[in-house]
């Protein structure tokens, strides 16, 4: 974080040229087409991330917005391309990248809603899906693009898309971007547009690390950075929760933890999608209502099981962190890292999936040996976070019955967004071992149990050498927040 704050000085702060308050969304200089749309939809007020960033892109400027998912960005950026383009030139005018599948179909949908009256085209562009239907909705004309790198940089080598027209271009959920390898095809694409000074450019970011400002300088003309989240980067209406957990004992204590909290709508993180397939099998033999959600699935399965979760059809949703970026799902009662994050950024990008919208959640993070605990209370100091020690009772978790796994075809032809890139369908068999029988081995994905793919309590046999590194909670007496 250092470093953003030393770079920080060299664009001009929001706080220099941002207006005073405005009062609602009329004060904002939208049309009334747009105004009749934002009221349909049911946003009274602006959020702090529009009310500060739609006078500033209105005006022209580029913006970095700094703000979490959940806080009203894609308004926030959607608002101005819609008030800016012209519907009746048939012409591609503002191409927005998103770093996945998932988040495009999120974006495009708001755009759609929010140009009801304003009648605007969008086309939604991203791999795994026929390409064929997207040349056709480019050729008849559309003026906004929503997509994910891979798929557009495909429409630019297939001469199907034009983006020398393009007069706004938004990096959503930037930070992300960048983690999953996507700079040089954001570059790429960037490139094939009228230069900055000419193009309008905004970047929206939970984070903002120096690599993000680092792009910035390269393809944005003095943007104002409007940063939203306050030192205290996670949100308060979240309580949080650490749970010590043998790696053997993680499933039952799991399911315990669900028996006790009984949530509406609960979303798992997992680090790999074997981990989480595996996770979703065991839930399920536990009783509860579970599915996985991963890039191996077909788009049609994945945008099933977000459909069902999002309509209360399934309870519990276990994501790897790819799947779930930046998913805008309502009702999200609690979250749980039955894997660590991999640092304190990610920590915050997973449990913002609850407490949205001025409601309250919980999240917990399950924490297998001393140096995941070290990790946690770097986390904590860092986001200015209460991590509470949390102590489960293994006896509240229901019995366990065998239920038959469901298999997933991957697609033949589908290479994802671009054969090899991050999120394609490309590799190995999502199980190993003989027979296509999940083999429930230890490594750094957190597997699904540790424990030959068997739950605690049922088979203890098939541990292979039990918690790595801190040795288990055996050895751990200090105690922290206990």
């Amino acid at each position: 974080m250092q470093k953003k704050v030393e770079t920080h000085h060299q664009h001009k702060e929001s706080g220099e040229t941002a207006p005073a308050a405005h009062s609602g969304f009329e004060g904002l200089g939208l049309s009334k087409p747009l105004l009749d749309a934002v009221r349909e939809k049911g946003f009274a007020t602006p959020t702090p991330i529009q009310e500060q960033t739609i006078p500033l892109s209105l005006a022209g400027r580029d913006v970095i917005g700094q703000a979490q998912t959940g806080t009203g960005k894609t308004a926030a950026f959607g608002l101005t391309i819609l008030q800016k383009i012209s519907p009746e030139l048939p012409a591609v005018q503002a191409v927005i990248l998103t770093p996945t599948r998932e988040l495009a179909v999120q974006v495009s949908r708001e755009i759609a809603e929010l140009s009801k009256h304003s009648h605007a085209h969008v086309a939604l562009l991203y791999g795994g899906q026929d390409i064929q239907p997207q040349i056709r909705a480019l050729a008849r004309g559309v003026q906004v693009v929503v997509g994910t790198p891979g798929r557009i940089l495909d429409h630019l080598e297939r001469r199907t898309l034009d983006t020398s027209h393009v007069a706004i271009a938004v990096l959503d959920e930037a930070d992300r971007m960048l983690d999953m390898g996507f700079v040089d095809d954001v570059e790429r694409i960037l490139s094939t547009m009228p230069p900055a000074g000419k193009r309008q450019t905004m970047l929206f970011s939970a984070t903002v690390p120096s690599e993000i400002l680092s792009l910035a300088r390269k393809h944005m003309h003095n943007p104002a950075i409007v940063k939203t989240s306050e030192e205290k980067l996670t949100l308060d209406a979240i309580e949080q929760f650490y749970i010590e957990a043998d790696r053997n004992l993680k499933p039952k204590a799991l399911a315990a933890l669900f028996a006790t909290e009984k949530p509406e709508s609960a979303i798992v993180f997992c680090r790999t999608k074997r981990g989480a397939d595996g996770v979703a099998h065991l839930l399920k033999g536990y009783g509860f209502n579970a599915r996985a959600m991963h890039g191996n699935l077909t788009q049609n399965k994945r945008e099933k099981v977000l459909s069902e979760f999002r309509a209360g059809g399934t309870d519990i949703m276990v994501a790897t962190d790819v799947a779930g970026r930046g998913l805008d799902i309502t009702g999200v009662t609690h979250v749980v890292n039955y894997d660590m994050p991999a640092d304190s950024d990610t920590y915050v990008h997973r449990i913002g999936r609850t407490g949205r919208a001025g409601a309250s959640g919980k999240a917990f993070t399950f924490a297998t040996n001393l140096e995941e605990v070290r990790d946690l209370k770097s986390t904590a100091a860092r986001t200015g976070s209460i991590i509470t020690h949390l102590k489960v009772n293994l006896d509240a978790a229901p019995p366990f019955k065998r239920v038959e796994r469901e298999y997933e075809e991957r697609p033949r032809d589908a290479r994802g967004s671009r054969g090899g890139r991050p999120g394609g369908f490309g590799g190995r068999p999502r199980y190993g071992g003989s027979g296509g029988r999940p083999q429930g081995r230890s490594g750094s994905g957190g597997g699904y149990g540790h424990s030959g793919g068997r739950p605690s309590g049922h088979s203890s046999q098939g541990s292979r050498g039990g918690p790595r590194r801190g040795g288990g909670f055996q050895r751990y007496s200090a105690g922290w927040e206990k």
